[in-house]
């Protein structure tokens, strides 16, 4: 299970946070995304077995989570479209990523309650780590911090100038994101297992 896990992380983290742009905005539209999508996710999911309709549960699910996406989408290109056109086709990462296929959609025959607790305690140690490395590569790999602006316009403050960027510019690049996204990485499923660990000793 601790192997099934690590795999799952290693995989979102690969798949969502290093193709995407080193800065704190996308970062933040990703995990947004993610963190929703799991939470509506499961809700939907739940209902469905409730209706007893497991039949057309593959079905709805992808109708689901692909016009939740599709909304997020719409509501970003009337908002900020500048967004939009950064990410691309990384917006429909999230519903496609194996984190959503591995915690998401799994029937393991518990309650909403332990699958709501189960869920939303898996994504949010995704989602801060996912947030704590976006932070991290746009503030020291490229000196900058952005956020949503006014006017529908992206927030970009200088925090450090390229003259003194220095080393820490290498994390801007594909390797030195790699090497920040496995220390995410490690950090997550450390704090994770000792939280499993503690849970089970409670219990």
């Amino acid at each position: 299970m601790k192997n099934k896990t690590y795999f799952v992380y290693i995989a979102a983290y690969v798949a969502l946070l290093l193709p995407s742009p080193g800065r704190f905005i996308f970062g933040f539209i990703l995990m947004t995304e993610l963190f929703l999508l799991t939470l509506t996710g499961t809700l939907v999911n739940s209902l469905i077995r409730k209706l007893e309709m497991q039949e057309m549960h593959s079905i709805i699910s992808v109708l689901f989570i692909l016009t939740t996406t599709l909304v997020l989408r719409q509501v970003l290109v009337i908002t900020y479209p500048e967004t939009v056109l950064t990410l691309g086709y990384m917006l429909y990462l999230p519903a496609v990523s194996l984190f959503m296929i591995g915690y998401l959609y799994k029937d393991n025959g518990s309650s909403l309650k332990k699958r709501l607790e189960f869920n939303l305690r898996s994504v949010t140690f995704f989602t801060i780590a996912g947030l704590i490395y976006s932070l991290v590569r746009d503030i020291l790999g490229f000196g900058t911090f952005t956020f949503f602006g006014a006017k529908h316009q992206i927030y970009q403050k200088v925090i450090i100038s390229s003259d003194s960027a220095g080393v820490f510019s290498f994390l801007a690049t594909l390797p030195g994101g790699f090497m920040l996204a496995s220390i995410c990485m490690f950090v997550t499923t450390y704090i994770a297992d000792k939280f499993d660990k503690i849970k089970k000793a409670e219990a």
